[in-house]
């Protein structure tokens, strides 16, 4: 079964719809749908209870439009044929390509089909229908009225032409030779050629899904497997003696099962790529959602400097697999598999250190420039030198761009980023106009922390985040320009409030006291008094006291107070109490940080 399978692949190629459909001396050829052949469907809608779906027509011509506008290739699922001579006989694909055959009609009438025989051996008024396509355009749609007379392929053709003409209606910019011309040169197929009915039925179960489209990472996989056990031929001498004939059947035997050892070991390694990438927790972290993850990408970009070249397909071919003669296919092959290697490695490696992790994590996480490959290929290239990766990120936590940071652009820029960073960290109200720079440096304090045990960050707080006064804003006091007494939080107080306040009840504070510990007059809004919390953990806390505050953080039966695992927020919540004094103290111990921070 398995030798079965690798030739059948052997018999693989990527075939555009013009291939596929007419010879290349523009001749016709026989496109045959032979009469085991279920009858037509895709223009059958589904319903998920009450709601009407899209028929998978539906779903084709919306991808078809994307791809066409976004001028990028588009790859249908494998077609399954045996050809003979000028005949092909469809095995598998009878959907795709009539539904193809009605798209084309419709946007460029008999000239797009001319050239075209699609012969139905379902049903004979199916292959009328199709074939007097051939005589008239769609201009009057009175000429496809449904009737309860029409068998059933005949039926669902008129659908399928109402669908698409309800589709190009409400896309009235499309033009139609265009789009015709791209369907023809633009749209391929995965073209699987059999000798045998026996293996058309094992392609079929191997080709065919529920998806009518392969993504590009499959067709990047499928063409490197393909090529990695493509035959290598080599130069024999012919020899007369049953010793040497021996000896050469001996070595092909071994050159055979060399390769498809290889072939195995490959698509087993890259199915544990794929299983890693789609670790969930992987694809959190780096923010990835394809199932390769960044792979592909990265090693593209890795070698191509023009940023605007998207990666597809085709581009992958172009770029990396360009070889044509049977020695450079699977040379080429085990190359680029094996930088991939290599690169996969890379990610494995700067994703299981605990302190890169976290590095990269608030590298991330801090960017303001859309500088992702940039941020991680610098992880990559220098992930054993964490004196750099730190550097890395305090630049990027004052928003600098990787140019600056390298070096590449001036360094005024990169300074005056810092300057301000640092700046706006001491202002005496941080709180409301900085909270961003909080989040960055409050976020990298607990960092640290972690990387002194080596242990990783869970970085779904950056999802989740908020600021919490470790001394409630609510309980802190101070006058207006009139005397009236206000909250920290913008409130007025309340008469009850203003008579515990006369009263020295100590779960108050004066906001002037705590101006009074400094020459910069902090509020309770400075970073001396800010620590990073869970969101959902931040309501529990609401305006308790500080003490209040002090037993739900460490209530361990809470098992659902997740910034427990936050230990620089912990170590603040250790102090016996909090006032003035404390919140002066903490200013200055993140001042001295932060005056040494860029040095």
């Amino acid at each position: 079964m398995l030798e079965e399978v690798y030739e059948i692949m052997d018999n693989v190629t990527f075939k555009t719809v013009e291939e596929v459909l007419i010879l290349s001396n523009g001749n016709p050829k026989e496109v045959v749908i032979p009469n085991y052949q279920r009858g037509y469907k895709w223009s059958v809608k589904d319903w998920n209870g009450r709601a009407e779906e899209p028929s998978a027509l539906e779903k084709l011509l919306n991808d078809l439009n994307q791809s066409y506008e976004n001028q990028n290739d588009y790859f249908l699922q494998g077609i399954t044929v045996q050809e003979r001579d000028s005949d092909v006989i469809l095995i598998d694909g009878q959907q795709r390509v009539t539904s193809l055959y009605l798209l084309l009609w419709y946007l460029g009438g008999p000239d797009a089909i001319g050239n075209i025989n699609l012969r139905y051996d379902i049903r004979k008024k199916s292959g009328e229908f199709l074939s007097k396509l051939k005589e008239i355009y769609w201009n009057n749609p009175n000429d496809f009225l449904l009737s309860e007379d029409d068998e059933q392929d005949v039926y669902y053709f008129k659908q399928a032409i109402y669908q698409i003409d309800k589709f190009f209606s409400e896309k009235e910019v499309v033009n139609k030779r265009n789009m015709e011309d791209y369907i023809k040169r633009h749209v391929k197929v995965i073209y699987v050629t059999v000798d045998t009915i026996e293996k058309a039925v094992r392609t079929f179960t191997m080709m065919n899904g529920a998806k009518a489209t392969m993504l590009d990472e499959e067709l990047v996989k499928a063409e490197i497997l393909r090529r990695v056990s493509h035959p290598q031929l080599k130069n024999v001498t012919a020899t007369a003696s049953l010793e040497g004939g021996l000896e050469l059947l001996r070595d092909i035997c071994a050159e055979d099962w060399d390769t498809t050892v290889l072939r195995s070991r490959c698509a087993r390694e890259w199915d544990r790529w794929l299983y890693w990438w789609n670790n969930p927790d992987v694809q959190d972290f780096f923010n990835v959602t394809t199932p390769m993850g960044l792979l592909l990408e990265y090693f593209f970009r890795r070698k191509n400097t023009d940023r605007k070249m998207r990666l597809t397909f085709d581009v992958f071919m172009k770029e990396f697999l360009s070889g044509t003669d049977g020695q450079a296919l699977s040379s080429g092959a085990k190359h680029v598999f094996k930088q991939l290697r290599h690169l996969q490695k890379l990610f494995e490696d700067v994703y299981d250190n605990p302190v890169v992790y976290n590095l990269l994590g608030l590298a991330l996480r801090s960017d303001e420039s859309g500088e992702k490959f940039d941020i991680v290929n610098y992880f990559i290239e220098n992930k054993c030198d964490e004196k750099a990766l730190e550097r890395y990120v305090k630049c990027k936590m004052a928003g600098a761009t990787h140019r600056e940071i390298t070096g590449e652009e001036d360094a005024e820029s990169l300074q005056n980023r810092q300057k301000e960073f640092v700046s706006n960290l001491e202002e005496p109200d941080v709180y409301g106009k900085h909270q961003q720079e909080c989040y960055k440096f409050l976020t990298y304090l607990n960092t640290v922390e972690d990387n002194k045990l080596n242990r990783k960050v869970d970085f779904s707080i950056w999802r989740n985040k908020s600021l919490e006064h470790i001394f409630p804003k609510s309980k802190v006091y101070h006058k207006d320009e009139n005397g009236e007494l206000f909250r920290g939080d913008g409130s007025k107080c309340t008469e009850k409030e203003v008579e515990e306040i006369k009263n020295g009840d100590r779960k108050w504070l004066a906001r002037e006291d705590i101006e009074n510990q400094t020459e910069n007059k902090l509020t309770e809004h400075c970073i001396g008094n800010l620590v990073l919390l869970y969101k959902n953990n931040n309501s529990e806390f609401g305006d308790k006291s500080f003490l209040e505050k002090k037993n739900v953080f460490f209530n361990v039966n809470d098992k659902d107070f997740r910034s427990r695992q936050l230990l620089h927020t912990i170590s603040k919540f250790t102090c016996p109490e909090w006032r003035a004094k404390e919140i002066a103290n903490y200013y200055h111990e993140v001042k001295t940080q932060l005056d040494k921070f860029y040095e």
